[in-house]
């Protein structure tokens, strides 16, 4: 019986493996997603284990986060999946969700109250990686959901960095509309202007860091000479 259940367990792992290839190939699954959620169902009723890793530390649920199937990850939440078990990496399902931009399955895990702050290996948060990959969709949802607006990774990069040094100019420009600090600095005592290449974004924190009187730290800082003097 142990061996029928462990096998169980795998073949569900197994099956989300599977379709993850083909919603790599063609897109997040979307939509009604019934075939998989039955299947899903019915290993379940046979008793397997939700919960159960593959050696990358990765459980059925983050595979079906991967995938983006809200349907079966609703399903799997349901049947006690566990919220906020993270991979070999540190990742959660939610910051899988936020990264990859599936904004119909962060809503799904948000309701099913996971973790807003739990952070990676390297400190980073569901909020910080949405920003970093510009997904303003995820980034104004989180924040609506009281994600920290300053929570910082392991070097002391808040999420405004993050999306300035990838020219993220709609998060920049909501991130700073949220109040997020325009002179704050990382642990090196650079500030968000620091790494921004693109000059729109630039200008936006140049900006916002005038109206809001830049500080000691960041007067003392040093600055993008090519993107600021191209604002300028």
């Amino acid at each position: 019986m142990c061996v029928y259940l462990y096998d169980c367990s795998v073949f569900i792992y197994g099956f989300l493996v599977r379709i993850t290839l083909v919603a790599q190939s063609h897109g997040p699954l979307s939509g009604g997603a019934p075939a998989q959620v039955e299947i899903v169902r019915s290993l379940l009723l046979a008793r397997s284990d939700p919960n159960k890793e593959d050696r990358y530390r990765q459980t059925s649920l983050i595979s079906a986060v991967h995938v983006g199937c809200v349907e079966v990850v609703r399903y799997l939440l349901e049947a006690g999946a566990a919220k906020d078990r993270a991979d070999q990496h540190g990742h959660t399902p939610l910051f899988i969700a936020a990264g990859k931009g599936y904004l119909d399955v962060v809503n799904c895990l948000v309701a099913a109250e996971a973790d807003l702050h739990q952070a990676d290996r390297i400190g980073q948060s569901p909020l910080f990686i949405a920003a970093d990959v510009g997904h303003l969709h995820v980034v104004r949802h989180l924040l609506e959901a009281r994600s920290q607006l300053e929570q910082r990774s392991a070097d002391g990069t808040p999420p405004l960095t993050a999306a300035a040094r990838r020219g993220q100019l709609s998060v920049v420009r909501y991130l700073l509309e949220k109040r997020a600090d325009a002179n704050a600095t990382d642990m090196s005592g650079k500030t968000p202007l620091f790494y921004a290449d693109d000059c729109a974004v630039a200008k936006s924190l140049l900006e916002a860091g005038i109206n809001g009187k830049l500080s000691r730290a960041a007067r003392a800082a040093p600055y993008p000479t090519a993107a600021v003097h191209r604002v300028g």
